[in-house]
């Protein structure tokens, strides 16, 4: 191993090229990280300083070519320094340093004949973007729908470019010659990986920690090397996960996956990386393509589920259980990753199995239970899913958890609280007792709505005056019966005005969106404590009929 710290300018110089391997991550360095690190040079430029250090670069030497070296550590800062060489030289128009800085950029080996290359060859799936857009400087062919480090390289590449754009020419150069000969970076090479990548790990937390999916993409690419597996194989693999995901989501997807496994009620999770390098092992004899093929269908699974991309009563249990915050999801994926596995589940299983679950699910919410409580369904279930119970078992399982006592207490009680989780629980209510006023082929689409408390909960109007006295208003104005969804932001328009002038409120939100929850108390005359005791009453019946369970034990 040699360590030295060496100018930009001989860095990025003929005798070297790098390329990011297919085990690391891919670049993500935010449009505030790329102006960050161009503003500090900038900024060490002006103040006459002589050295700008901007960390280390650690590589393995390539044995078979010197000159080649793959990067292990310090991507995010080689890109975005290329990012920057790339603007540079588009932006100045002198020929001598323009030509200087497209050789910094692109390689070529004038006695052989191969095409141009850039200097910093980035990971499969964004290289033509980033020679093309960055490199090459052709940005007709954008992508008609960019990845999300597409993206990046994209929107970095035009944030730096408007920051150098608003100096002059003489400065550009000027900066140019600072950032060559007046940067320096550490550069670290060996000819080892497990060298390279124990100091990787050391050097690590000084830069961007490594996510949960660097972490296992990195331990299956050192598992594939044992398993004598070409690692472009595991790089097309784990390139389908992301595109299945997304890089963004991936962690989230692996932290859920990892629940899914669970085999037994402690509720305790491990990390992702431990439990899916002693599942490779322990469920897989250490082989890599089965075990990155089952997580592969798990994630088709995971997406489906995210979309809501299913059919018939699937799809409305599914779209039922997103209106609610994903706790739900480890349970149902596992059901789902078993029954396409296994085979062992007919559609009309599935579907019976999230009836039953979206009832007892929907019960803890509106019980308002704290999350340990409704987790105590979820823990018990899954060991049921993953050790092979039966259906009738798994069901029985989630039964134990459902209260329609407590529940019709809920339902029939004070629904509405101003926080952000009970706001977002009555919504669901709502919206699923909408859905159940459709017929099966209708099926609505809602981006922006609002609760709407048809008597206000300030009763500043004569109207509510003369209408509810102080008890009457405190006994109704928070029940189901007195709550509907508008379409668009908080009605605040209408939020406290006579029920004639709300009505015509009503009228103009549901030409946005229409509700029929809302149509029909724009077919009354007039709001009074009896009609949200008829409206209450229908509406706790409907849920009622939604969400309780036959023959369910109490445990809770």
């Amino acid at each position: 191993m040699k360590a030295e710290e060496l100018k930009i300018e001989d860095v990025l110089v003929q005798t070297k090229t790098f390329v990011i391997p297919p085990y690391q991550r891919p670049y993500s360095w935010s449009e505030d990280n790329a102006q960050q690190l161009v503003e500090d040079i900038f900024t060490s430029m002006e103040q006459g300083e002589s050295e700008y250090f901007i960390g280390s670069l650690i590589c393995i030497q390539d044995p078979k070519n010197d000159y080649r070296f793959e990067v292990v550590d310090g991507q995010q800062r080689l890109t975005t320094l290329t990012l920057i060489c790339a603007k540079l030289c588009q932006l100045i128009s002198n020929v001598k340093v323009k030509a200087d800085l497209q050789e910094r950029i692109l390689h070529e080996d004038p006695y052989a004949d191969t095409p141009e290359e850039p200097r910093l060859q980035v990971r499969m799936k964004e290289y033509e973007l980033f020679t093309n857009h960055v490199v090459m400087g052709k940005h007709a062919n954008l992508p008609v729908k960019p990845t999300h480090t597409e993206n990046l390289f994209i929107n970095n590449f035009r944030v730096i470019g408007e920051y150098l754009a608003d100096h002059d020419e003489a400065t550009l150069i000027k900066f140019t010659r600072y950032l060559l000969r007046h940067v320096f970076i550490v550069f670290v090479r060996t000819e080892d990986f497990a060298s390279s990548y124990r100091l990787f790990n050391v050097l690590n937390n000084r830069g961007t920690p490594l996510t949960d999916g660097d972490l296992i993409k990195n331990k299956l690419f050192e598992q594939a090397e044992v398993n004598r597996i070409p690692s472009s194989t595991v790089e097309q693999k784990w390139s389908q996960l992301e595109e299945i995901i997304g890089i963004e989501n991936i962690d989230r997807f692996l932290n859920f996956n990892t629940i899914a496994n669970k085999k037994d009620k402690d509720r305790v999770t491990p990390k992702p990386l431990p439990a899916y390098t002693k599942r490779l092992q322990d469920e897989y004899n250490g082989e890599v393509l089965p075990f990155i093929s089952d997580l592969l269908a798990s994630a088709k699974n995971y997406q489906s589920l995210r979309d809501s991309d299913f059919e018939g009563l699937t799809r409305k249990r599914i779209r039922s259980l997103n209106l609610l915050p994903d706790e739900w999801l480890p349970v149902v994926l596992a059901f789902l990753n078993r029954a396409s596995t296994e085979k062992c589940f007919s559609q009309q299983d599935i579907d019976a199995f999230l009836t039953a679950f979206e009832k007892v699910f929907y019960q803890g919410w509106i019980r308002k239970l704290i999350k340990s409580k409704r987790e105590m369904m979820y823990f018990e279930v899954l060991p049921r899913i993953n050790q092979g119970h039966d259906l009738a078992s798994i069901i029985e399982g989630i039964n134990i958890y459902a209260d329609n006592a407590d529940f019709a207490h809920h339902i029939q009680g004070d629904l509405y609280e101003p926080s952000p989780t009970k706001v977002q629980m009555v919504r669901a209510v709502l919206l699923r007792l909408e859905e159940e006023m459709q017929d099966d082929s209708v099926e609505k689409s809602y981006h922006r709505l609002s609760i709407e408390h048809i008597l206000p909960q300030n009763r500043k109007d004569t109207y509510w005056k003369e209408r509810f006295s102080d008890d009457s208003h405190a006994q109704w104005v928070q029940k189901l019966g007195n709550l509907t969804l508008l379409g668009g932001a908080k009605n605040s328009s209408a939020q406290h005005h006579s029920f004639p002038k709300k009505l015509e409120s009503y009228a103009r939100h549901n030409k946005k969106v229409s509700f029929d929850l809302t149509k029909e108390i724009c077919d009354l005359d007039d709001w009074i404590e009896e009609s949200i005791k008829k409206r209450q009453k229908r509406l706790v019946e409907q849920c009622l009929s939604l969400w309780s369970v036959t023959g369910s034990a109490t445990l809770l």
